[in-house]
C-alpha cells in the first residue's frame, strides 16, 4: 500500500458476536483501521494490532459521543441474538440503540452506515422466492418487528442525505464457531427431540459466516448510488433435506415428525406464557418467534448483491454446510445447547 494513502477507518458494533469475529479478520487488512465498540473491555483481547478498543453501550448514548470523530464507516451489528428475549430488549437495542448511533455518526460526519439486519423482516405468509422487494412482515414487536423498525429509520436518513446507508439482510448465517442454529438442531436430533415445524418443504436460506463478512467488506468500500438494500443467502436448503443431513451426521435413523404451522404457532403462545407466568427465565421448547421465522417456506437469493456488489461466495453453500455439519457433529451434548 502507498505509504500517503490514507487508511479507511472502520468502526464496529457487535464486534464480539459470531459475525463479528469474522468481521475483525476481513477487516485485519493494513489499509484500514478499525475502532470496536464493547461494553466489558477486559473481556475482549483481538490478536489484530490495527483494531483498537472503545468502551460503550449502544442503548446509553452518552457513551457514544464523541466516538465516532474521524470515522469513515460505521458497520452496525450489534443486535439481540436469541429468540427468547423481552419486548423491551428487542426495542431497547435494536431501535434505542441504532437511533442512538445513527445520530451520533450523523453528527460525526460519518459517510457511510452498514446496517446488518436479518431475512427474517420480510412477510413470508405466501411462499416463493423473496427478493428485496417483497413485503415486510407485519410483526410489530419482537426480534423481526424490531429490526424492521430499525431497517426504516437508517434508510429515512439515507433518504434525507443524512448518511449513505447499506442495508444488509442475511439468512441463517452459520460456520464453525456457530454457537446457535446449527448447533441446536444437532443437539435435538441426538436427543431425538427435533421435530420440523410447518411444511418440510419449507426452505431455510444460509450464509456462510466467512462469506458474509467479506460482503461486508465490498459494501464498505464500494460507492453504492440505487440499490442499497442487499438480501444475502449462500443457497436455501429444505428442512426435509437439512434435518436428513444433520441425522445422518450423528447417526440417527429416527425419522423427524413435522407439526402444523398452526399448531406450532399456538403451543408457542401457550409455552411461552406459561414461562413468564411462572417467571421461569429457561428458554420454551418452542417459542412464538422461532416459529414464525423457522415455519415458513423463507427462501432467498442475492441476486442484487451480484448485480451491484459483484458478491460471489468463496466458500461454496454445499461445501461450506457439509463441513459445518460434520464438525458440529462431533461436539459433545453439552456443548451444543442454547443458552
Amino acid at each position: 500500500m502507498n505509504a500517503d494513502a490514507k487508511k479507511k477507518t472502520i468502526f464496529i458494533t457487535g464486534a464480539t458476536g459470531f459475525l463479528g469475529g469474522a468481521l475483525l479478520k476481513q477487516f485485519s487488512a493494513e489499509k484500514f483501521d478499525v475502532r470496536v465498540l464493547i461494553r466489558n473491555p477486559k473481556a475482549f483481547h483481538s490478536e489484530f494490532h490495527n483494531v483498537s478498543v472503545i468502551e460503550g453501550d449502544i442503548t446509553k448514548s452518552e457513551t457514544l459521543k464523541g466516538q465516532l470523530a474521524d470515522i469513515d464507516t460505521v458497520i452496525h451489528a450489534a443486535g439481540v441474538v436469541t429468540d427468547w428475549a423481552s419486548k423491551s430488549l428487542y426495542r431497547d437495542v435494536h431501535v434505542g440503540g441504532t437511533k442512538n448511533l445513527i445520530e451520533e455518526a450523523v453528527k460525526s460526519g460519518v459517510k457511510k452506515i452498514v446496517f446488518i439486519s436479518s431475512l427474517s423482516v420480510l412477510d413470508y405468509s405466501a411462499p416463493g422466492m423473496h427478493s428485496e422487494h417483497s413485503p415486510l412482515t407485519k410483526i410489530k414487536n419482537g426480534y423481526a418487528g424490531t429490526k424492521k423498525e430499525a431497517e426504516e429509520m437508517i434508510l429515512s436518513y439515507h433518504k434525507r442525505g443524512l448518511i449513505e446507508a447499506v442495508i444488509i439482510r442475511p439468512g441463517w448465517i452459520y460456520g464453525k464457531n456457530d454457537t446457535t442454529f446449527i448447533p441446536e438442531i444437532v443437539y435435538q436430533t441426538k436427543r431425538n427431540k427435533m421435530v420440523i415445524v410447518g411444511n418440510s418443504r419449507n426452505r431455510v436460506p444460509f450464509v456462510h459466516v466467512d462469506n458474509l463478512a467479506e460482503l461486508i467488506r465490498i459494501a464498505c468500500e464500494k460507492e453504492i448510488k440505487d440499490a442499497n438494500i442487499f438480501n444475502i443467502a449462500d443457497g436455501n436448503i429444505s428442512w426435509k433435506d437439512l434435518t436428513e443431513k444433520i441425522s445422518k451426521s450423528v447417526q440417527s435413523n429416527r425419522p423427524i415428525p413435522s407439526i402444523p404451522y398452526l399448531i406450532a404457532i399456538s403451543l408457542a403462545h401457550i409455552l411461552e406464557s406459561f414461562a413468564r407466568f411462572s417467571g421461569s427465565k429457561k428458554r420454551p421448547l418452542l417459542t412464538v418467534s422461532s416459529v414464525q421465522m423457522i415455519g415458513r417456506d423463507m427462501a432467498s437469493e442475492s441476486i442484487t448483491a451480484r448485480e451491484v456488489l459483484r458478491y460471489f461466495p468463496r466458500i461454496s453453500f454445499e461445501e461450506g454446510l457439509n463441513s459445518v455439519i460434520m464438525q458440529i457433529a462431533k461436539r459433545r451434548l453439552n456443548e451444543l445447547k442454547m443458552k
